[in-house]
């Protein structure tokens, strides 16, 4: 039987044709793997953040009954202050 040299180079290319598909086959399982694991972590922060705003707005309405607090809310910028030193509730509302 004769060496045909075509099916030797269509051997090989499907030869590296298959290690590619391994190799990106692999390297896609741990993107996506990685991906969820930062999903997990975005939803996290997310929820911390909502907590700490309706935390932040609370001591806020809360400064509006007692002026004492109104330092820590200032130290924290949840509070701006003017030229007169009169305290403002916050220019912008805290964003989710």
């Amino acid at each position: 039987m004769k060496k045909n040299p075509i099916a030797a180079l269509l051997v090989t290319l499907l030869f590296i044709s298959a290690l590619m598909t391994a190799f990106l086959a692999t390297r896609y399982f741990f993107t996506i793997r990685s991906l969820k694991k930062m999903q997990m972590q975005v939803t996290a922060v997310q929820q911390s953040r909502s907590v700490i705003q309706k935390l932040a707005l609370e001591a806020v309405e809360y400064s509006k009954r007692d002026a004492s607090i109104d330092p820590i809310l200032i130290k924290f910028e949840i509070k701006g202050k003017t030229e007169s030193g009169r305290v403002l509730p916050p220019s912008k509302p805290l964003k989710p």
